[in-house]
């Protein structure tokens, strides 16, 4: 089809005739057609004008090359296919420069975006307004659909440079499998396990000194579970200046059933589990009350995991720890040789550096004792003493000196 086409950086208009043609109307959806591995599907509006065809928007002809010339040979389709998919995976396809370790990053507000456009062709190109920036980002589906819609209950994971990732939680093995075999299963496999009456992971109590992964591992789950995310601060639920705390908790819980499948991380939660041999007052208040009654789904749970994080797991009273409630409890570990040599490489991706197994054998030794942040701290402590050295001498390559890390590492 040879088609007039000029372009506009806001909207696909659609000369009334084709419109006519392929029988679509203003606000339905058409999938353009390019090629066996480029389907477009787009919003629409008709107009009434002869002077092309097909208006569309620069963002398009820039990711997609279809414009050559003012014409180009392509298939237009009325979108009528309500395929939903399960899950989708957003891949940025630019470095999130500032934004690094979600710096600035909104995940709820991107993930917001991607559901505001209705429909999607499998590896489409769009772009998301991330901090005030236009970020190219492309979009593929685990259903392995051509053309497909989101449903409130699509997981929705990011990807890309910049975005804290599952595979750089390091030396952490037990917690990485329940990650991957118990949860990640049970979204998948939940209608099997519904099926079957078999109740999917309802609470993790995480534990653990700090500097051992647990903040770094909530950020990549944010990203990567791709399920709607909600973080509470126990402190700020019991002080008296909130008041309503077993209220603000409660909505916390409604909101999540809402939004489900979702997550609801509850930071330093041994602030309203405490053990009953304590002589603490607050254990028995209308907060801890509401968390007893929504982790035990008196009413409809729903979908929801509740995490908790705490550095104090003694203290947790035993009621906590039954299966319904925290059922599966995992205490961070202080990484043993091999983990530290695993540790040291994920810190030293974006890094120029020349170390043998070796060099890892010698690092790995003398980093005997430290926590993951303490690993890191000192690539980011060397790392800057060589882009000094770098700056004072323009003649030095800027490579990460084995020397320069060992004297950081020993003066920790």
């Amino acid at each position: 089809m040879n088609l007039k086409i000029s372009q506009t950086e806001k909207q696909i208009l659609i000369n009334k005739n084709i419109a006519s043609s392929i029988k679509v109307e203003t606000n339905d959806y058409a999938v353009f057609i390019f090629s066996k591995t480029k389907k477009i599907v787009v919003s629409i509006n008709v107009i009434d004008t002869e002077d092309y065809d097909l208006l569309f928007p620069q963002w398009l002809s820039e990711l997609n090359g279809v414009i050559e010339n003012g014409s180009s040979s392509i298939t237009i389709e009325k979108f009528e296919d309500k395929t939903q998919t399960s899950e989708v995976t957003i891949n940025i396809l630019e470095d999130l420069e500032g934004l690094n370790d979600f710096e600035g990053f909104d995940i709820d507000a991107a993930r917001k975006q991607v559901k505001n456009i209705a429909a999607f062709g499998n590896n489409q190109f769009f772009y998301l307004n991330i901090n005030n920036k236009k970020v190219k980002a492309s979009i593929t589906n685990f259903d392995n659909h051509d053309c497909f819609q989101l449903s409130k209950s699509t997981r929705i994971r990011f990807i890309g440079n910049g975005i804290p990732a599952i595979s750089d939680v390091g030396g952490q093995t037990q917690l990485i499998d329940w990650y991957n075999n118990d949860y990640l299963f049970s979204l998948k496999a939940k209608s099997l396990l519904l099926k079957w009456k078999i109740k999917t992971p309802r609470g993790l109590l995480l534990s653990g000194k700090p500097g051992l992964g647990k903040t770094h591992f909530m950020k990549a789950l944010i990203a990567d579970a791709g399920v709607y995310y909600i973080n509470v601060s126990a402190p700020d639920i019991i002080t008296p200046l909130a008041g309503d705390g077993d209220k603000i908790l409660e909505e916390r819980f409604i909101e999540a059933r809402k939004n489900s499948p979702s997550i609801i991380c509850i930071d330093e939660v041994d602030s309203l589990c405490l053990n009953r041999s304590s002589s603490n007052q607050n254990y028995e208040n209308r907060v801890v009350t509401v968390l007893l009654k929504e982790m035990d789904g008196l009413e409809t749970r729903g979908d929801v995991l509740v995490i908790g994080t705490t550095n104090r797991p003694e203290a947790i009273d035993s009621a906590f720890k039954r299966p319904g409630r925290f059922t599966y409890q995992i205490e961070l570990k202080e990484p043993n040789k091999e983990d530290r040599k695993q540790i040291l490489k994920i810190h030293l991706k974006s890094i120029n550096y020349k170390f043998s197994d070796k060099d890892f054998d010698l690092l790995s030794n003398l980093t005997d004792g430290f926590t993951g942040a303490e690993i890191a701290s000192s690539i980011q402590k060397a790392g800057i003493q060589e882009i000094r050295k770098h700056l004072e001498s323009s003649n030095s390559e800027l490579t990460l000196k084995l020397d320069t890390l060992i004297v950081v590492i020993n003066t920790k």
